[in-house]
């Protein structure tokens, strides 16, 4: 939510207003300031880690609607001033369906408020010479491996899969099906994050095949925008990689390369090697980094 205010105005305003259906608790981020909208609407992008194209904008002031437009043309207005389109559009707009799990939710919501504890935490440390696994123990950061997922984590996979853009190794929007799944010589490994600010719960899936002459193929791998910007990536692949295929056969993927998924693009050219259209895992620069 943004505001042309101050915070001290909106937090003063809501502590008169309990009437309002929604308090600021209500909300995952809170921008209160006297600058352009566009900056608030910058700063909401990068501290969640969600692509414009992904945003909806809603003010009554078109204006404001004109100078968000201006420097993000990705973004979907809303125009709050006519009431009757602003309910029909929240409505049928996909973005806002009811997430069918609603613990899922939940967890989502919680973890994208701690996200500004964690920024401010990261503010007041001085990191310049931290390692990752310094972070990591100072955040008290926790990953489970999920080997034998459960149908309801199955499930968990499948939403990953379809919605997840920015790290997608394929963008094959890929559909696990139970039994279907049990019967291939298909590996699906998941990956939970917890830290001492909120349980993020599964946020990473990794799909293998050992079907193909070449080696391990990565069929999908992906991860939550959610758990970005907490170098989480390397650690949250690695422990995935089946322990009986490390080192011992050839890793590869063959990836889709887009403008929206940049973040997997980086991660594929530092710890893959390029060979024949196969991008070959390099264990080398992987375990110089761990």
């Amino acid at each position: 939510m943004l505001f042309r205010s101050n915070q001290n105005e909106v937090h003063e305003l809501f502590s008169k207003r309990l009437d309002f259906k929604l308090q600021l608790g209500d909300f995952v981020r809170v921008e209160a300031n006297w600058g352009e909208k566009s900056r608030s609407v910058e700063t909401v992008l990068k501290s969640l880690h969600i692509l414009p194209e992904h945003t909806i904008f809603v003010d009554d002031n078109p204006w404001e609607l004109l100078e968000v437009k201006k420097k993000y043309p990705e973004i979907t207005l809303i125009d709050a001033r006519d009431k009757i389109t602003l309910n029909n559009c929240l409505e049928y707009i996909l973005a806002f369906n009811q997430d069918s799990n609603q613990d899922q939710s939940i967890t989502r919501q919680r973890d994208l408020a701690a996200q500004e504890k964690r920024e401010s935490f990261f503010t007041s440390q001085n990191m310049e010479n931290w390692s990752g696994t310094t972070l990591h123990e100072e955040l008290q950061t926790k990953i489970v491996i999920i080997k034998q997922p459960k149908d309801i984590q199955i499930d968990r996979a499948n939403e990953l899969f379809a919605k997840t853009n920015q790290f997608n190794a394929t963008i094959a929007r890929s559909v696990i099906i139970g039994e279907e799944y049990k019967r291939s010589k298909k590996e699906l490994v998941l990956g939970s994050v917890s830290d001492r600010f909120s349980n993020s719960g599964i946020v990473s899936a990794l799909l293998v095949s050992d079907e193909s002459e070449d080696g391990l193929e990565i069929l999908e791998f992906v991860i939550s925008c959610r758990a970005l910007g907490r170098n989480l990536e390397l650690f949250l692949f690695t422990y995935s990689i089946p322990e009986s295929s490390r080192k011992r056969e050839r890793i590869f993927v063959k990836p889709t390369i887009g403008a929206r998924n940049r973040p997997f693009q980086d991660f594929l050219e530092k710890y893959f090697l390029n060979k024949d259209q196969l991008w070959i895992l390099d264990w080398d620069c992987i375990e110089a980094e761990l």
